[in-house]
């Protein structure tokens, strides 16, 4: 694969002008590319997932806020530790990235009346 066809144009351009153009590197759209030719889904984020997976974590997130262990206000920190308090070992910052997704930012998860 040394050539991509350009739709609108109907030209034959290089692979390595059009990375250039895009400013992506060409293993990138190799790897794309193959992905697409043998059917698979793109690669998933490497790593393990954790000890439970995202939506576990985010139903026990709820459970600590409903049970009013960590006063309204207070951030991802003390979550994480009333977390640990409980036996569920997770990472600090998978806490934030979850409660970004569920909440306004604060412990207090929509649908959760303060």
């Amino acid at each position: 694969m040394s050539a991509v066809i350009s739709f609108l144009h109907e030209k034959t351009h290089g692979v390595s002008r059009v990375c250039r153009v895009w400013e992506v590197n060409r293993s990138g759209v190799y790897r794309h590319l193959d992905a697409a030719k043998l059917g698979r889904p793109q690669a998933r984020k490497r790593g393990p997932i954790g000890a439970m997976p995202d939506e576990a974590l985010t139903d026990a997130i709820e459970q600590v806020v409903k049970d009013r262990s960590v006063p309204r206000g207070e951030g991802h920190c003390k979550l994480h530790a009333r977390l640990r308090y409980k036996d569920i070992l997770t990472a600090r910052v998978r806490v934030l990235r979850l409660m970004r997704g569920t909440t306004d930012g604060s412990p207090v998860l929509s649908g959760i009346d303060p």
